[in-house]
């Protein structure tokens, strides 16, 4: 929607480098636009906020929406002032202009970004904290782990991992320690963690895998 927007930007602001340029209620248009970018600032700053705290994308999606409105009503504010100033009306497309491109570039990151939801897509920087609480995790126990696989559907984490242990240990020292360890992931990605770990003893470590080849 705000890319639909910024092409209409755009096609208004062509329209005036190419017909001319009318610039009326200077100081009337100024004083509403300016209240405007203060409300919506507020309103999306707010919405941000929540979007942060519930994992929701659409929220997300709605708050910089609002805060494209802002930056229009910034670029608004400075053409006019320009205008103002030195009475040369082009300052008016120009700063159009350069708000429409900064729309687009903000509707192409939604884009992209819920085209990532949908599809399941990782998330690089918590995959970084995961494969690091690990690291810490194996080194304190004496264990190995590999197979990790992560993934980020809606607002939860999925992750799966296989863990190695010594053949003398039992099934019930060997559930133990991975229930500590999923834990320890969970409580990382709280509280939309969602772990899975998989037991191997040394001697059969990657033995169960080769029908994944095949």
């Amino acid at each position: 929607m705000i890319s639909a927007a910024a092409l209409l930007i755009l096609y208004a602001a062509g329209r005036q480098l190419i017909f001319g340029v009318e610039i009326s209620n200077l100081g009337f248009g100024a004083l509403m636009t300016g209240a405007a970018a203060v409300i919506n600032l507020f309103l999306g700053l707010s919405l941000l906020r929540v979007a942060k705290k519930s994992g929701s994308p659409l929220l997300k999606a709605n708050g910089l929406h609002v805060l494209t409105d802002v930056w229009s009503s910034v670029a608004v504010l400075i053409a006019l002032g320009l205008i103002y100033w030195t009475g040369w009306v082009w300052w008016d497309p120009i700063a159009a202009t350069l708000a429409a491109f900064n729309i687009l570039w903000t509707g192409y990151g939604l884009i992209r970004q819920s085209l990532g939801g949908l599809l399941d897509e990782s998330d690089p920087i918590v995959e970084k904290k995961i494969c690091e609480l690990l690291d810490v995790e194996m080194h304190q126990r004496g264990l190995s782990y590999h197979n990790l696989r992560y993934r980020h559907s809606g607002r939860t984490h999925w992750v799966e991992f296989h863990l190695v242990f010594d053949d003398e240990l039992t099934v019930g020292q060997a559930h133990d320690a991975a229930t500590e360890i999923e834990a320890s992931v969970a409580a990382l990605l709280h509280p939309d963690g969602r772990v899975i770990s998989h037991l191997e003893p040394k001697s059969a470590e990657h033995a169960e895998e080769l029908w994944e080849e095949r």
